[in-house]
């Protein structure tokens, strides 16, 4: 998962906004593991 693979996600915020939706949505998922 580089960057550098994908240059349209610094043309677009909205793909840089959805990036990091989903790396905080996969973060929480993993805590909520972790915790149960």
């Amino acid at each position: 998962m580089s960057s550098s693979s994908s240059p349209t996600a610094k043309y677009h915020p909205v793909a840089v906004l959805l990036h990091w939706l989903l790396g905080l949505v996969l973060i929480g998922l993993f805590a909520v593991g972790l915790y149960m």
